[in-house]
């Protein structure tokens, strides 16, 4: 929680980018951020969160994913899309 008692919007934001990840690494290919964009919609006063990722577009090398965050009272608080760029493994070598 931030000083006004609400959840800190840059919990929100790696919470959509986490899970817009794990949308885009369903197949086992890492992904990296290439861009991102969130909407802060309404303040999460509650006690829990939960965030859904759908692709919106699957490429060989680029995906576009779109992330919803909702309370505990299922209101939509936040949404965005993240893009990420595929890699090879090779990089973390």
């Amino acid at each position: 929680m931030n000083p006004y008692n609400i959840c800190h919007g840059g919990f929100l934001f790696g919470l959509l980018d986490t899970c817009c990840g794990v949308c885009a690494s369903s197949d086992g290919r890492g992904a990296l951020t290439v861009n991102s964009n969130i909407n802060y919609m309404k303040a999460v006063a509650g006690t829990k969160v939960r965030a859904i990722g759908k692709t919106i577009k699957y490429g060989k090398h680029i995906t576009v994913v779109e992330g919803n965050i909702f309370d505990d009272q299922d209101r939509l608080v936040c949404n965005g899309t993240v893009t990420y760029y595929y890699i090879d493994d090779h990089v973390f070598k």
